[in-house]
């Protein structure tokens, strides 16, 4: 998408009843944030070249894309493949570790413990409202990647720096390593951590190995709204740290109620993924690891009619 003349270029190609490119290969690089340094030579899978997906642009809007399976030609820097997103390895279990699901769970809807040793803390009396005024209030309209403007906006507050970073490992942990590789959650979690500080915040023991985790693998929007996904995640725990504690307590019993609530936070643009993501986290025996809501009502739809249940796409109960 960044060098969208070359992609042209080379779909006209690929775009054939075999969907191979002329030239066989492709060299790729790391994406173009920060550092981009080359990878090495790729070619299609012989076997599986590409699979279809549905997934919004950058308006929103659902279409078709085509992701191509591209297999290593000769040495390649393995090491950058994560960071590259080009992992095309055998499946990974879909799951996150239950101890750092209770921890997650503590630490942002209980306000115990952090991701970070010392900790940080993302409770009652963390600066949430300061990292919505130095982000949101005034945004950065800069062509500035989003750790850059980060930089700009939270200088001076390591304090505030420290609660982005606890949101970027919740935004991380989840993200199939395919899409997004333990190296590339670090570096995203570090970035975030040295504004205002010399090094990076180190992970609480545990936390570094649950970047491994495999929950979900999530479309375009979780990258291209990224400033959007996080300030649904800074409104949501405002509106939580405002509840009374025996409120809290009820919504973290009550699977429905604790929806209702989510679901309450009105969605940013592109953002409606990260609700789903915070319902499956906090009540996993309720909530399939599941963030499109329309694939969602797809596999409810189906069933239904499995079922001879009388339930259509329109129906409340459906959107329920």
């Amino acid at each position: 998408r960044r060098h969208t003349r070359y992609w042209r270029d080379w779909s006209s190609d690929v775009c054939s009843s075999d969907l191979r490119p002329h030239s066989g290969h492709l060299r790729l690089f790391t994406p173009a944030s920060g550092t981009v340094r080359y990878v090495g030579e790729f070619a299609l899978d012989p076997e599986t070249s590409h699979v279809m997906q549905r997934g919004p642009d950058r308006e929103g809007t659902e279409r078709s894309v085509v992701v191509f399976r591209l297999r290593p030609v000769g040495a390649v820097a393995r090491e950058l493949v994560p960071v590259a997103g080009l992992d095309a390895s055998a499946d990974l279990p879909r799951r996150l570790d239950d101890g750092i699901r209770r921890k997650l769970v503590d630490i942002f809807f209980r306000g115990q413990g952090s991701v970070f040793s010392p900790p940080a803390g993302a409770g009652e009396r963390a600066p949430w409202s300061e990292l919505w005024r130095r982000v949101y209030e005034a945004p950065d309209e800069s062509s500035e990647g989003f750790t850059e403007k980060l930089r700009a906006q939270l200088q001076g507050s390591p304090e505030a720096s420290a609660l982005m970073g606890e949101l970027a490992y919740l935004y991380a942990v989840p993200v199939a390593i395919r899409a997004m590789g333990e190296a590339a959650k670090e570096a995203l979690i570090n970035e975030i951590t040295t504004i205002g500080r010399q090094q990076p915040l180190a992970f609480a023991p545990g936390f570094k190995e649950g970047l491994r985790s495999t929950v979900f693998t999530p479309g375009t929007a979780w990258q291209t709204y990224r400033w959007h996904l996080f300030g649904q995640l800074i409104q949501t725990f405002r509106a939580w740290w405002n509840l009374p504690p025996e409120e809290r307590d009820r919504l973290l019993a009550q699977p429905d109620s604790f929806r209702v609530f989510i679901h309450g936070v009105a969605a940013r643009k592109g953002a409606a993924g990260i609700r789903e993501w915070l319902l499956h986290l906090v009540h996993p025996e309720a909530f399939e690891p599941i963030i499109s809501t329309q694939w969602k009502k797809a596999i409810a739809l189906y069933s239904a009619r499995r079922l001879d249940i009388p339930i259509y796409a329109a129906d409340p109960d459906l959107t329920a």
